[in-house]
């Protein structure tokens, strides 16, 4: 049975996001992730592909408050 399901905000290219979902990746309760940005960029794709997370990208930018 899911318990939760961790949801990650992304704003830009944040220099610790790889190492968020690797952490996440290694919790004794595996749970889906989720990627939530309104700042899509090269690689975030495969990077969420990397880690079997959903990306959910929205618009307008309206800054890293509207992506929480």
């Amino acid at each position: 049975m899911q318990q939760h399901v961790f949801i990650v905000p992304a704003y830009g290219r944040s220099a610790h996001l790889r190492d968020c979902l690797a952490s996440l990746r290694q919790q004794t309760c595996p749970s889906p992730m989720i990627i939530s940005t309104s700042t899509p960029h090269e690689g975030l794709e495969q990077l969420a592909a990397e880690f079997d997370a959903r990306l959910v990208m929205h618009s307008p930018n309206a800054g890293i408050g509207h992506d929480w």
